[in-house]
């Protein structure tokens, strides 16, 4: 469900809007089925306990699952294994431009840092692609704490004298922009105003330093007040 707000450009103008998820993370997720009885797995709580209240051995007495369709499918661990069909470690694909990286594909972002050993082809091939504009798509298997292994496709390029990586959303887990929005006709003079004052708030560059946390600023101060009177 899109949540509501507004967005405000200063005390006289504020815009109503929504704000709605990018993506869906697809992403298989195993639950603990308890399979005492074959015929009706069930998932398990933390701690191991079924629907009975009966304590549960992870080990012996439960297997990894899926619900698909309202019922309850297990794996063996040979059957889990056998999923996982690339090497580890990210694996490229192939070069392309860094123009081409859409924001809303982003689904997080990790330095790349050299090991010691891997220093001269780290800073290489960072020096190359920035030289080239090119970012590296690559794949990687993770495995998750449910034991699932994450498929995931990623992008490695340069920032600043290294290399970044960003985690990507598929193709069909991020959501249509274009229909949720609705063209409408603006007139010159409504045009003219909203440009005189983006311009009047137009700054020459973006400095995150400018901008902190104020609402952790209030509760610490808060917490330190009552840590005072504590005394």
């Amino acid at each position: 469900m899109a949540a509501k707000t507004s967005l405000i450009i200063n005390e006289n103008i504020s815009i109503p809007v929504k704000l709605e998820k990018s993506a869906d993370d697809l992403d298989i997720s195993f639950s603990n089925l308890a399979h005492k009885n074959a015929k009706n797995k069930e998932p398990i709580t933390r701690p191991a306990v079924n629907s009975k209240d009966e304590v549960l051995d992870v080990k012996t007495e439960c297997s990894k699952g899926i619900k698909f369709e309202d019922k309850w499918y297990s794996f063996t661990k040979v059957e889990l294994d056998s999923f996982n069909t690339e090497d580890p470690g990210i694996q490229v694909k192939c070069f392309v431009p860094i123009s081409t990286l859409q924001i809303n594909h982003i689904m997080s972002t990790y330095y790349v840092l050299p090991d010691k050993k891997g220093q001269k082809g780290y800073a290489l091939f960072a020096e190359q692609m920035a030289d080239k504009g090119l970012m590296a798509v690559c794949k990687i298997l993770e495995k998750g704490r449910d034991g699932a292994v994450r498929d995931r496709v990623s992008v490695v390029r340069p920032f600043e004298n290294g290399l970044i990586f960003h985690h990507l959303f598929f193709a069909n887990e991020v959501r249509p922009f274009s229909e949720n929005i609705t063209v409408v006709e603006s007139t010159k003079q409504e045009k003219d105003i909203a440009c005189d004052l983006i311009d009047s708030m137009t700054e020459e560059n973006f400095d995150i330093k400018k901008y902190h946390n104020e609402y952790n600023e209030r509760v610490m101060s808060n917490v330190r007040e009552k840590a005072k009177k504590s005394f």
